[in-house]
């Protein structure tokens, strides 16, 4: 792809045109530990507006590691150092309780059946038996000196960032802390210590908002009305996990009298995978519109640099769209397209191409999710996890947080289909195959105005999501149907397993398709382990659904924030 100068000097979007929109904060999150792809889109953020960056995750988001690492500190100050250059502020990362020495522990010991030992654990990021003693006080004083050296490793950053979920140990969980206090008093005082270090070191504190059950949030809902306003509320757009299918986070625009922005996602958090296309524009305009009703200063976007050219390749087009509607949340969504779509190819061939990244949203939402379920994430990672797809329905549950009738029906109903649901389910997997197929179409009406360097990455991009589209449409029939067998044995449901099982061995192993293809086995996204595992089930029903019944009663467990 190459770019027309004029149109991008056109849609370039400048600080004092943000300025003009409805926000003054406008940020990127870095997380890969890619020193040179974050060096460039350091250099390139003032053409988006972005006036703020957040260095997490791989980048940054372990204090200690950061602090006894010379390489580390290294790339973190030089890239801060470029941030500085181009007058654009550097927030860090960072979580608690991480990292806490032994002497600041409890330790106690669990039986080898508690079911905080259970893969649902695991994939809650559960950490027992090893206790942070908070009524310790040495404790705090230990946490203040290490942000006290951390900021004075970094004193051009413009302030931390602190989350306090996905840590070492969970500060409003009794099953991870130790204390007399209860958990909202608990995040009061760990937020209260950090926010009184940056306001000695006159930096900024963004609070984050990220928990994974609706008690929590209520925990920092407390607690972040005793804290200091000029403390900045973080909230995603959605609750807990970045799910297009989730409603959105409650406490949108009430923090009382303290700013708040917005994280969503502009990579591929939602997608199946970093490969194939993923554009979504119409989703950041609905929660950039939400973030203005909300009387939110502005937004920080994941912003994903995997790509070789990351600056052209599709996946830009969600940093394009999010400065565009960070200035203006009413513009129309087909006019984004358009506009990104020239800015690359030549005029001829923009409505094709805009067209077939406009399906794209449909495409991934529906195709990774199930009637609007979390089951599985990337393609065919967790499939050959079984208790991580079978929790989920009910871990990744929408009636916890909406409480509709309609969605806890909904819920059992995956676990218990009939043919009914079934058939929605799988009509669900043949919509998205048809959109990924009109968008080849698009692609080669395209192609008479493209340069092969041009179409190659577009049409490999949509064959990689007919791939996938038509492998997760077996994986569904394979894994409802098995549902099916598990209420109702008999032969009609078992020929459905096994034949999506036969296709899917098919699809393994079809001569020249490599996606998701493991060298050291020789299989495609686990679904040697998948087969093996449904064909487990129908060999040993009563065996598979006690195995169920215990896998459901440690979720609910885990669930159980008050007990845990």
């Amino acid at each position: 792809m190459r770019r027309f100068l004029p149109v991008l000097l056109l849609f370039s979007l400048t600080s004092s045109l943000l300025q003009a929109g409805p926000f003054t904060m406008n940020g990127w999150q870095f997380h890969e530990r890619d020193v040179p792809r974050l060096a460039e889109a350091i250099k390139k953020a003032p053409e988006y507006g972005v006036n703020f960056f957040i260095f997490s995750h791989g980048l940054f988001d372990h204090v200690e590691e950061f602090l006894n690492s010379e390489e580390r500190q290294r790339d973190i100050l030089y890239l801060g150092s470029l941030a500085d250059q181009q007058k654009i502020a550097w927030y860090l990362w960072v979580h608690e309780f991480d990292d806490i020495p032994d002497r600041f522990r409890v330790k106690t010991q669990l039986s080898a059946d508690d079911p905080r030992l259970s893969q649902a654990a695991i994939t809650s990021g559960f950490h027992m038996g090893n206790r942070v003693n908070m009524d310790d006080p040495a404790l705090l004083e230990y946490l203040r000196q290490r942000y006290e050296r951390l900021l004075d490793k970094c004193p051009t950053a413009a302030g931390l960032v602190l989350t306090l979920h996905e840590s070492d140990n969970k500060v409003f969980r009794d099953s991870e802390v130790l204390s007399k206090l209860p958990p909202p008093e608990r995040i009061y005082i760990v937020a209260k210590l950090v926010y009184d270090v940056v306001k000695k070191h006159n930096t900024k504190l963004i609070l984050r908002n990220f928990f994974y059950e609706p008690k929590e949030m209520e925990y920092f809902a407390q607690a972040i009305a005793r804290l200091p306003d000029d403390i900045i509320i973080m909230n995603k757009d959605s609750v807990h996990e970045f799910d297009p299918w989730y409603p959105p986070d409650p406490m949108h625009g009430k923090v009382g009298k303290k700013q708040q922005i917005m994280e969503p996602d502009l990579g591929v958090e939602k997608a199946w995978s970093r490969e194939g296309h993923y554009a979504q524009v119409a989703y950041i305009k609905r929660y950039m519109q939400r973030a203005r009703e909300t009387h939110m200063v502005g937004a920080v976007g994941r912003a994903h640099f995997f790509w070789d050219h990351a600056f052209n390749d599709s996946h830009e087009i969600n940093l394009y769209a999010f400065s565009r509607f960070m200035q203006d949340p009413d513009l129309d969504v087909d006019t984004v397209f358009r506009d990104w779509a020239a800015l690359h190819y030549p005029k001829e061939a923009v409505p094709y191409i805009a067209s077939a990244l406009k399906r794209t949203e449909f495409i991934q939402h529906h195709g990774r999710w199930f009637l609007g379920f979390w089951l599985t994430k990337s393609i065919g990672e967790e499939w050959g996890d079984y208790p991580y797809y079978f929790e989920h329905i009910l871990l990744r549950s929408r009636y916890k947080w909406t409480q509709d009738p309609a969605d806890k029906t909904l819920e059992q109903g995956l676990y218990s289909p009939d043919k009914a649901l079934f058939a929605q389910l799988v009509d669900e997997k043949d919509q998205v195959i048809q959109q990924v197929r009109a968008s080849l179409a698009d692609v080669r009406n395209a192609a008479r105005y493209l340069t092969p360097e041009q179409l190659a990455p577009l049409q490999e991009g949509f064959n990689y999501l007919l791939d996938t589209a038509e492998l997760e449409r077996e994986w569904t029939r394979a894994f409802f149907a098995e549902r099916m067998w598990m209420k109702e044995p008999n032969e009609e449901n078992a020929m459905i397993v096994k034949d999506a099982l036969a296709k899917l061995e098919a699809m393994d192993a079809l001569p020249g398709v490599n996606y998701g293809r493991d060298p050291r086995t020789g299989h495609r996204y686990n679904i040697d382990k998948f087969v093996l595992e449904m064909r487990w089930r129908m060999a040993n029903r009563r065996r598979a659904q006690e195995e169920d019944a215990r896998i459901l009663e440690h979720t609910q467990m885990l669930m159980a924030v008050e007990s845990n």
